[in-house]
């Protein structure tokens, strides 16, 4: 593959294709916390098995950009746009007969996901070979769906929620600026990358500290949807500024699967941290219990 007409003609088309796609994997991705509720109700299982199946098709969404690369260079984008919206497809559909989660932690996390991560990888490729002086602004506006799809999409499941996602908002308008800053010649990329990074870690890490009330909480999504949207915003401007294009699909592909390897185990962690959390507060609570009884017992 190579450059077409860049910044112009179809090269929008394009980036509006990568638009509508990316809302759909975001709804995808983001959503699962309503469809783990489901799962929670309907199978009675723990918060950390049930979380597998979301994590895993976030972690295979970036991970196999791997092999969506080796695809690419052997075939086109659209191809393997549609290819893996079909797997994508048929895995989610067949999650809805099965019954246990074992078995949609198959279906839905390592079919479905596989299939939304060779569409995930097709968008940064795609708008890399389309765009050249406006790729960070280009690619910046198609992520920007993944924020859009949290206040189109949610409210058809309002019974499931009460409660919109802030950060989903934010996501969508820091991708957009990330890189409508990024498509300017003063503003140094690598920076930018570093700079948000490191803004997200010290409002993550000091979480604990106000995270306890409502007004903390809101703080946090405000601050992580600002800055972590970022990151995949300048990933295409960085990659072509050490690598020559011809390198892109590859590049794009290692990147992403290193972000999926985070993805992958960062939601079941949680789980069991937040189950052993509970069980211990639990066997605290009557272990006190039991001291004060036998204190009473002595003095009676």
């Amino acid at each position: 593959m190579s450059l077409t007409k860049p910044d112009k003609g179809w090269a929008w088309v394009v980036m509006m294709a990568s638009f509508c796609m990316v809302s759909i994997l975001g709804f995808l991705v983001y959503g699962y916390g309503m469809v783990q509720v489901a799962l929670l109700e309907r199978f009675h299982e723990g918060i950390a098995k049930t979380s597998i199946a979301g994590s895993l098709f976030t972690g295979f969404l970036s991970c196999a950009g791997v092999l969506d690369g080796l695809l690419v260079t052997r075939s086109s984008c659209r191809l393997m746009a549609i290819g893996g919206g079909i797997v994508m497809t048929t895995g989610i559909f067949i999650s809805a007969f099965m019954k246990s989660v074992n078995w949609i932690i198959f279906t839905y996390g390592v079919v479905a996901g596989v299939g939304a991560g060779i569409q995930y990888t097709a968008v940064f490729i795609a708008i890399g070979y389309n765009f050249e002086r406006n790729v960070n602004l280009a690619l910046g506006f198609a992520l920007s769906g993944s924020g859009i799809e949290t206040l189109v999409f949610t409210p058809v499941f309002t019974y499931l929620t009460t409660v919109y996602s802030l950060e989903g908002l934010c996501s969508c308008v820091s991708r957009s600026l990330a890189g409508l800053a990024c498509n300017s010649k003063v503003i140094d990329e690598p920076t930018l990358l570093s700079g948000t990074l490191a803004i997200t870690g010290v409002f993550t890490v000091t979480l604990p500290l106000y995270g306890h009330t409502f007004t903390g909480q809101i703080v946090f999504a405000i601050a992580v949807g600002l800055y972590a949207g970022c990151a995949p915003a300048i990933m295409n401007g960085i990659t072509l500024r050490y690598l020559s294009i011809s390198y892109l699909d590859t590049a794009v592909g290692v990147e992403l699967a290193f972000m999926g390897c985070g993805v992958m185990t960062g939601p079941p962690a949680i789980g069991n941290t937040f189950n052993i959390s509970i069980l211990s507060a639990f066997s605290g609570k009557n272990l006190g219990m039991d001291m004060r009884f036998d204190d009473r017992s002595q003095k009676t």
